[in-house]
């Protein structure tokens, strides 16, 4: 490898693999490859999505660290395995009979047997004077990301979309002085503005016109009446471009990213593997998985592993509401089921976790927070002595079957791989009785329950395995 004086190497005539972005995906792929003994190069612009912000977080051992640093020790590591790096851009990658001819902005080509392309995202704000020159900053989107900065802060939820009433519920978790302004024509459903108001969320409309600033701090939003919103920090959601900086050449297609009906942008379809439709072509980071940190569908793993073992079951999420009350007015030792109420009151760390509600939905429908503050109304009327310091509601989800029965079976054609799928209530409950169930079948044990109602092929077969045998 060799420097030509301004940040950029010789680009050498072919790789075994060339990545096409040097954010954290791409030059963690760099590390693996370079470490297999592969020939790479990485071409990275020096644009990062998260350029604006000023430390990274949930970092697991490098929490706050600054973004470009945490980039330039990447590049290092990568470095380290005989990995190159050329600052720059690649406009085209063509396939040939043996690989592909990769053209850099610069005129540069090289041959590469496989690509990575990890070209990550573009966030595309709304349009609303102001929020582009402090985003990443005191507007920001992810209360993951950047919720412990605004924490107990005066915060505003701009509005454009169906999801801002998941966003507003989201960062009231940190906040009790959450506004949501409806900036756009998007008005939630009459539930789930009711379980807004119960968590003490503000709703008002109203077209924003400007991000107001003084001594470099957001102050407000300004409405187009003149009214200025008071707050500390801008909430909003982001368009997500993941294509826009694709190479040209390849044929990649892009598919839309779909939350809960609502299209949030737009993406590279990859498979489990981060395989895409064009023989040869990787994809990984956010270009492929805009949201890891958001929304991640509850079953969507075990589907995956399923359906290659050709059977295709239709996986829903299984989700409980809780709420944590913090410093109780009623102290437990041991966990209490009220039955007259339908809820159980568990002593935890700090306070007591009051639960009693399920609710089978779509993988991506956003939570529905209302089915939580019910339950304090149960238990309030139960037990109207108890009071609390502060209420937090919040959401468990994991797969389960649409019918809530679990599905066991054996394989056709495959007596010794049994499939047990689902979380059951009706029937039976937990682990235990479904494994027991499948151990008996592939034994060939007289079961100790009718196995009929849980036979997992009421749901069909996948055409995989019929035609593989």
């Amino acid at each position: 490898m060799s420097g030509n004086g301004d940040g950029t190497v010789s680009v050498a005539a072919s790789y075994d693999v060339v990545v096409i972005g040097g954010g954290p995906a791409g030059l963690a792929g760099a590390v693996a490859l370079g470490r297999s003994l592969r020939t790479v190069l990485v071409v990275d612009a020096g644009e990062p999505r998260n350029a604006p912000a000023a430390h990274a977080h949930n970092v697991l051992g490098r929490e706050g660290v600054l973004p470009r640093e945490l980039l330039a020790d990447g590049r290092a590591e990568a470095q380290r395995y005989g990995v190159q790096v050329h600052e720059g851009t690649v406009t085209g990658a063509v396939r040939t009979d043996d690989g592909f001819t990769v053209t850099l902005a610069d005129g540069t080509t090289t041959r590469a047997r496989r690509l990575l392309v990890t070209t990550g995202l573009r966030d595309e704000l709304p349009d609303v004077p102001g929020l582009a020159q402090r985003w990443g900053r005191d507007v920001l989107h992810c209360p993951f990301c950047h919720g412990w900065e605004v924490r107990r802060q005066q915060l505003v939820v701009l509005g454009t979309g169906p999801l801002a009433a998941h966003q507003a519920g989201l960062f009231r978790q940190l906040s009790d002085d959450v506004t949501l302004l409806l900036h756009s024509e998007h008005e939630p459903a009459a539930d789930v503005m009711a379980g807004l108001t119960a968590r003490g969320v503000r709703v008002l409309h109203g077209r924003a016109t400007a991000v107001e600033v003084a001594d470099d701090a957001v102050t407000g939003i300004r409405l187009e009446s003149g009214e200025l919103v008071p707050a500390q920090a801008v909430v909003v959601a982001t368009g997500l471009d993941g294509v826009s900086t694709l190479p040209t050449g390849l044929g990649l297609e892009p598919t839309e990213l779909e939350v809960g009906g609502t299209v949030l942008g737009r993406h590279l379809a990859v498979d489990g593997t981060g395989a895409t439709a064009v023989p040869g072509v990787w994809a990984a980071g956010n270009g492929a998985n805009p949201i890891p940190q958001v929304v991640v569908a509850a079953g969507a793993h075990t589907a995956a592993l399923l359906k290659p073992l050709g059977l295709e079951i239709p996986l829903v999420a299984e989700r409980g509401y809780h709420l944590q009350l913090a410093a109780p007015s009623i102290e437990l030792e041991l966990p209490m089921i009220y039955r007259a109420g339908g809820f159980a009151l568990t002593p935890m760390h700090g306070g007591l976790r009051l639960g009693g509600t399920v609710e089978i939905a779509d993988a991506d429908a956003p939570p529905n927070y209302a089915r939580a503050e019910a339950l304090w109304g149960r238990a309030a009327q139960l037990l109207p002595s108890l009071t609390v310091v502060e209420k937090r509601s919040w959401m468990g989800s994991r797969p389960a079957l649409p019918d809530s029965v679990p599905a066991v079976g054996l394989l056709p054609r495959m007596p010794r791989i049994a499939v047990v799928a689902g979380h059951g209530h009706d029937g039976m409950i937990g682990g235990p009785a479904s494994g027991r169930l499948a151990a008996e079948l592939l034994c060939g044990a007289t079961p100790h329950i009718d196995p009929r109602p849980y036979r997992a092929d009421r749901f069909g077969w996948g055409t995989v395995l019929r035609q593989a045998w």
